[in-house]
């Protein structure tokens, strides 16, 4: 920086949740991210305003992806030619480039001391966690980059060929129109795209606006009182196991509601999914665990399980099933 002769400097990070000061200069320590300064950092511009002065804008990112800003300026009584500024938007790609890998370096040392410190059993439970989060992921892009894009080229194809058959021609782009939506709506079941980057939260509102907009025999409502800071592989279990639930009571359960609660505490986060429908045997369950014909609760089961969290069910009084998923969270979750 002193090449250019800059005299103030900070340096804003994005990660995959929150964006944080990576470094900076005296003249920005006071300074705190809040939603009006990150929209201003969001902003289509060079320019960024603080404190009554302008400062140069630099914008961290990689296929049109922003990782972070670079924010500069030099004393009050110059400001940087074309040439700096050009040279320095140069070095941003490099040191972009490097920060990206720093961080994936980082996270690929976190898990490998996360593997470390597990024992045989954990190590398999964790093995299986990671098979299941990816074969869902993979399948679900196998569906998106093959098959969905075959179906859409086939469409295409028909489209352009000349008949005297339009009833036919008609039926067959109807039914391209049909797996298009059905593909579409597997790949969002086994791994919706809102996982990597947004909020747990939103992906389970999407989730419950999708369903009642499908049927309107079950209301089903979702709270949850703040976006839920998480790594996506715990997102994902979390996700899975709501799902897995509401589709079983949509099913069996005879319901007209039911209550999705998410709950995060500095330790845990809580699911509750609640229904007023028929309910089931408890004491079969409080007897002989998720046996027999509750196949669906057995694998839930197993993968709380897994993730070191507890599972329980009980009846709703005057009818219903309430189910509590309580799961641990780690110390980088929150941090968060």
């Amino acid at each position: 920086m002193q090449n250019y002769g800059i005299m103030n400097y900070l340096i804003v990070w994005k990660d995959e949740h929150t964006p944080y000061i990576l470094s900076c200069t005296e003249n920005f320590l006071d300074i705190t991210l809040t939603a009006t300064i990150i929209d201003e950092f969001e902003k289509i511009s060079t320019t960024f305003n603080y404190k009554s002065n302008e400062f140069t804008k630099f914008t961290f990112h990689k296929n049109n992806k922003t990782f972070g800003w670079l924010i500069v300026s030099k004393d009050q009584n110059s400001k940087l030619s074309l040439i700096e500024y050009k040279s320095i938007n140069d070095l941003i790609g490099v040191i972009g480039e490097i920060l990206i890998e720093n961080e994936r370096l980082y996270d690929i040392k976190q898990e490998a001391l996360k593997i470390e410190s597990l024992s045989y059993d954990e190590y398999i439970s964790y093995e299986y966690l990671n098979m299941v989060q990816n074969f869902h992921k993979d399948f679900s892009f196998f569906l998106h980059d093959n098959v969905l894009q075959n179906i859409l080229a086939l469409k295409k194809l028909t489209e352009s060929i000349e008949t005297d058959h339009i009833e036919t021609k008609k039926l067959i782009l109807e039914s391209f129109d049909t797996l298009n939506e059905v593909f579409r709506n597997k790949i969002s079941e086994l791994y919706p795209s809102t996982i990597e980057n947004a909020p747990l939260s939103r992906s389970i509102q999407f989730l419950c606006d999708k369903l009642n907009d499908k049927q309107d025999a079950v209301f089903i409502n979702f709270n949850c009182s703040h976006d839920l800071q998480l790594e996506k592989e715990i997102k994902f279990h979390i996700y899975r196991i709501i799902q897995e639930l509401i589709v079983n009571a949509l099913k069996h359960s005879h319901a007209t509601e039911i209550i999705i609660t998410l709950i995060q505490t500095e330790f845990s986060i809580e699911s509750v999914i609640q229904d007023n429908g028929i309910g089931f045997d408890h004491n079969e369950i409080r007897l002989r665990g998720f046996e027999n014909h509750h196949f669906g609760l057995l694998s839930i089961n197993q993968e709380v399980n897994s993730l070191n969290g507890k599972m329980t069910v009980l009846p709703v009084i005057p009818h219903g099933t309430k189910f509590t998923i309580v799961l641990p969270i780690t110390m980088e979750e929150r941090r968060l």
